[in-house]
């Protein structure tokens, strides 16, 4: 049963092959989960006392959907799970799910009732604020409800204005229309040629005012001119080979234009990664209850770093474009980072892009890098691209008259020379060490990364049945359904557990060894009759 629930077998084809009903099939499930728990536990205290002080973890959160438990109410359970996973050897440091199995909702509301919660709006400011209450849900679909209906008052009071305007005016009969309406013959050759090339004129030239405005002198507007090629003149001449980036990235702006333009980078401005984002397509658990996320996620980076124990000289955390991720990490180890002994790369990358345009994109990085390391033989590779990339750094934020840890505290800084997993890769270092020397931001910059973590949240997905994405059917609109997920929460917190310990101590990788191996935590795989065997 442990393998085939770690090889994508769905609870149904488990029954058939192994002959078990569904209800031994759970329970088997529950005493996997609790001999997982032990044996992780106990890995857990060995974590803490591992002699190690410099750490870089990636953290990332991903959404799993369980299924509507009734039909008369076709809406989907949405629980999110955060992982950190130590990036040299992907151990996954912590798994945590969005749900409470061993909380009542109900019994919780009457708690905050009874303490006087109910009537503070602001949560943060309640005794008993952790999970989400029936009264939470209602407050979040009321004032949706509001807006919906008066959208669509407004959309009946403009039809209504519009209808009596047409027959104010007499206009819009069915002969004023068979008049209006003509054919191409009645159309002449002048007006034929303003209707189409007028307007395209018009909009070339505004297109080609706008470029030339902006290249206009690249020398003044940028440090580095971004239509400037490497070749065998430039790699033997006294000067440093030109910037690898394809666009400018240190453009200098007015306090004032700076002050105007919109931050569109931000976390905030997608609302899609707003923390709890409830609509009337999704439900609260039935059973147990569901945790809000901005609870989970500072528990959690609070849970890591109690785990990495107390000997911390230096400290990397990568985390997602997640303001909420960002504010726990920095929180959590507030003291970390007032002494600069931690610091927050914030990762993003072009998820959307296609196989093509990374691969593309990956032989440009290289053929950059190929150039540089043939300017210096007997640099290292990875030596060569942190010079590069440092030096370029520094003079661009030069040129700018930006203060060091103000840019690189703002700006999403693009890194050349990226993988095919991470095309596009961006960093920006919200927090810790931004006055540290060049080599070591470059450093930290070439090694920040979520891929450790994204490759856990693949492998949840592709092992696991019940974490397997749904499909969006068009006469449900949004709502998904997924014939393999699960219909009990409490499923996605112990399969998540048991897939962490599989993971770590018992899944090896190209190299042969385990992520726990790696780490420096074991010396060999756990097998099945570890797990199960008398001890």
């Amino acid at each position: 049963m442990f393998s085939l629930l770690m090889n994508k077998s769905p609870l149904s084809r488990i029954a058939e092959v192994t002959g078990l009903s569904f209800q031994t099939i759970y329970d088997k499930i529950d005493f996997i989960y609790r001999r997982v728990m032990q044996l992780q536990s106990e890995r857990d205290r060995e974590l803490e006392q591992l002699s190690r002080s410099r750490w870089m973890v990636c953290t990332d959160r991903q959404d799993l959907t369980i299924n509507w438990p009734s039909r008369t109410r076709r809406a989907t359970i949405q629980l999110a799970q955060v992982a950190t996973v130590e990036r040299s050897s992907g151990f996954i440091l912590a798994l945590h799910s969005q749900f409470d199995a061993q909380t009542d909702a109900a019994a919780y509301e009457a708690l905050m009732q009874a303490a006087g919660d109910l009537d503070e709006p602001r949560r943060a400011f309640r005794t008993h604020g952790r999970v989400w209450t029936q009264d939470d849900y209602r407050s979040v679909l009321a004032p949706q409800d509001v807006r919906r209906r008066a959208a669509e008052q407004l959309i009946r009071d403009a039809v209504a204005a519009a209808e009596a305007r047409l027959n104010a005016s007499g206009e819009g009969s069915e002969d004023d229309a068979d008049i209006e309406v003509g054919t191409d013959e009645n159309i002449g050759p002048h007006e034929e040629d303003m209707f189409y090339e007028c307007p395209t004129i018009a909009g070339e030239a505004a297109i080609d005012a706008l470029i030339d405005d902006f290249y206009r002198s690249p020398d003044e507007e940028f440090p580095f001119d971004p239509d400037r090629t490497i070749d065998a003149d430039t790699i033997f001449a006294d000067e440093p080979p030109p910037r690898p980036w394809r666009t400018p990235s240190f453009p200098q702006q007015s306090d004032a234009s700076a002050e105007a333009a919109p931050d569109t980078g931000s976390a905030a401005a997608d609302p899609e990664e707003a923390a709890d984002a409830m609509d009337a397509d999704r439900q609260l658990p039935a059973r147990g209850s569901m945790v809000h996320i901005d609870i989970l996620q500072y528990a959690h980076f609070l849970y890591v770093r109690r785990l990495l124990g107390p000997s911390i000289e230096k400290i990397t955390f990568c985390v997602d474009n997640d303001a909420g991720l960002i504010a726990a990490c920095v929180a959590a180890s507030a003291d970390l980072f007032s002494s600069r002994a931690a610091e927050c790369a914030v990762v993003t990358f072009r998820k959307e892009a296609t196989i093509d345009e990374k691969r593309a994109e990956v032989a440009e990085g290289k053929a950059l890098l190929d150039a540089h390391c043939a300017a210096m033989p007997l640099f290292p590779r990875l030596m060569v691209a942190d010079l590069v990339f440092g030096n370029d750094l520094r003079r661009g934020i030069a040129a700018t008259g930006a203060v060091q840890e103000d840019y690189l505290g703002e700006n999403d800084v693009p890194y050349p020379f990226v993988s095919i997993t991470e095309a596009g890769k961006k960093i920006r270092l919200v927090a810790g060490g931004l006055t540290m020397d060049w080599p070591r931001i470059a450093k930290t910059y070439r090694r920040a990364s979520l891929h450790p973590v994204d490759r856990v949240f693949m492998l949840c997905r592709r092992r696991i049945s019940g974490f397997e994405r749904g499909f969006v059917s068009p006469r449900r609109g949004r709502r998904i359904w997924n014939q393999y997920a699960y219909y009990d929460p409490t499923q996605i917190e112990k399969l998540g557990q048991i897939f962490r310990f599989y993971y770590n101590f018992m899944l090896r990788g190209e190299d042969k060894r385990t992520p726990a191996m790696r780490l420096g935590l074991a010396r060999g795989q756990v097998y099945m009759r570890d797990v199960f065997g008398d001890r």
